[in-house]
């Protein structure tokens, strides 16, 4: 299973993006939307 939910992988990100760098976190973030767009959207249907 991918840690990277489409609900619970945005809570995670912003939980931990106090840690991180401002660029890894956007970079992140955009891998994150990529993979998950397809089974987000069907997810929020």
């Amino acid at each position: 299973m991918s840690p990277f939910l489409p609900v619970h992988g945005e809570v995670r990100l912003v939980r931990t993006a106090g840690e991180k760098p401002i660029a890894w976190f956007f970079e992140k973030r955009r891998q994150v939307d990529e993979e998950a767009a397809p089974s987000a959207r069907d997810f929020r249907q």
